[in-house]
């Protein structure tokens, strides 16, 4: 048998055990066995409390609790660990409210005064009724419970905790260690911290809160909400409304089949094909967020964003980082600073505000504003056709202004610049005076505004390709 030791060891009388001379001695695992069969009525709890050692809890249809239990030790004193083995006890207590398991270690203080290399644990093998309420508190050890139909509350430290395959609402904490949960009929609750969280397969809510540990859910029906914080997140074709809230590490969204919130800091976020609306909040970190099946709304500080195929009105906003927007089939609102702006395919119109950097607009079927400073602006593709009249405003300074416009449409021209020149290829029927700096006419029958202003740079009206 192999030892459970290098799990399981605990330190006792640590100074005592470093006084005592450094005597060479093997060490005898010995095993003590347990077994109890009991009766345990329909709606009554089990209760199982373990320390130093294994819960294992499988379930089966009757009525009858069956608890096993294997007792370890080994120490350098072998017949002082047999002593120790015999005064643990397993209590198995019945009432009217259920039945309790609990191991029961005496006063290890009393114990071991000149031993070394000194361990012990006690570990369960229980089978129970499936429908019974469960509750299990365990520390220093592994929890695995399976097949369990009834509610079930379940506490661990410094051990994994795993649950598969069970109904009803089930409560998890765990602390210094990863938590699984697979395959649950019912609302699931997750508590970790330090440790790794999966779930999968939840036919119901499902709620994690995590610290210092990576989040992965794959396959949860009715909503998911997730705080984590220091670790990353993975969700994966989940359904209901999705929040995720993170720091520190970074979000990943696939297939999510409701509406998705995220709030992240100092973390990448990756989201893919959204059937519902999208909102996301951010900060130093990029974000990469495609195939929205409603609304967008996309707030970043300090980090890119890139928006793509949203089937409704977009609004972006960051700061310090590029925007890149593309197929957005309604309203795209974009502010940021000191970052460059890049849109096309935009089925509605397109507000644009940014600074010190370049805005490039591209097939914009519907109304077209850009306030810019110290940066660039390339305007093609733009949507104002005859019977489809759509107002064009473009401002800068410091840099240049082009935009690109059909021939076929009408355009009521008003450009203006200093410190720079006004070049048109389309034809202009001038009102008033012309100048090399402002030109204020039309293109065709004028029906569409065209406002071009610009301070120190260029404007260029040219013919589209």
């Amino acid at each position: 048998m192999k030892s459970r030791a290098s799990r399981f060891l605990v330190s006792i009388l640590a100074a005592v055990a470093l006084a005592a001379p450094a005597a060479a001695g093997s060490r005898e695992e010995i095993v003590k066995n347990y077994e109890k069969t009991i009766s345990l009525p329909s709606g009554q709890r089990l209760s199982v409390e373990n320390k130093h050692g294994d819960v294992r809890i499988r379930t089966h249809k009757g009525t009858e609790l069956k608890v096993t239990a294997k007792i370890h030790g080994s120490s350098s004193d072998p017949e002082e660990i047999k002593k120790f083995l015999e005064a643990v006890q397993i209590e198995v207590e019945q009432n009217s409210a259920g039945v309790t398991v609990k191991t029961s270690y005496p006063e290890s203080g009393a114990w071991f005064r000149g031993s070394r290399q000194v361990s012990f644990c006690v570990d369960y093998d229980i089978v129970m009724p499936e429908s019974a309420p469960l509750e299990v508190r365990c520390r220093f050890g592994d929890v695995d419970v399976e097949g369990a139909k009834g509610s079930a509350d379940i506490k661990n430290a410094n051990g994994k905790l795993a649950v598969r395959d069970g109904k009803g609402s089930l409560r998890v904490e765990n602390q210094f260690g990863p938590v699984d949960v697979a395959r649950v009929q019912g609302d699931v609750t997750i508590s970790d911290s330090n440790g790794a969280v999966t779930a999968a397969d939840i036919d119901g809510a499902l709620e994690i809160r995590n610290r210092f540990g990576r989040v992965a859910v794959a396959r949860a029906s009715k909503g998911v909400r997730v705080v984590n914080g220091n670790g990353a997140v993975l969700l994966e074709t989940c359904g209901g409304q999705a929040s995720v809230d993170n720091s520190f590490g970074s979000v990943e969204i696939r297939a999510q089949k409701g509406s998705l919130a995220v709030e992240n800091t100092n973390g990448a976020t990756t989201v893919q094909d959204v059937a519902g609306p999208l909102t996301v909040r951010g900060s130093f970190g990029t974000m990469d967020l495609s195939d929205i099946g409603g609304s967008a709304e996309v707030k970043n500080a300090n980090g890119a964003v890139k928006l793509r195929g949203v089937k409704g009105p977009a609004t972006v906003r960051t700061s310090f980082g590029l925007v890149e927007c593309a197929r957005i089939e309604g309203d795209l609102t974009v502010e940021n600073a000191n970052g460059v702006v890049r849109v096309s395919e935009v089925k509605g119109g397109a507000s644009v505000r940014t600074s010190f950097a370049s805005v490039t607009l591209e097939g914009i079927a519907g109304r077209v504003r850009v306030d810019n400073q110290n940066g660039a602006i390339d305007a093609r593709g733009l949507g104002s056709r005859k019977g489809n009249c759509q107002p064009v405003e473009l401002k800068t300074s410091f840099s240049s202004i082009k935009v690109a416009l059909p021939e076929d449409a009408g355009w009521n021209v008003d450009a203006r610049t200093s410190f720079g020149r006004i070049q048109a290829e389309l034809p202009i029927t001038v009102v008033g005076s012309l100048s090399n700096e402002s030109i204020q006419g039309k293109i065709g029958d004028g029906a569409c505004p065209l406002t071009l202003s610009n301070n120190n740079g260029s404007i260029e009206i040219l013919k589209a390709k």
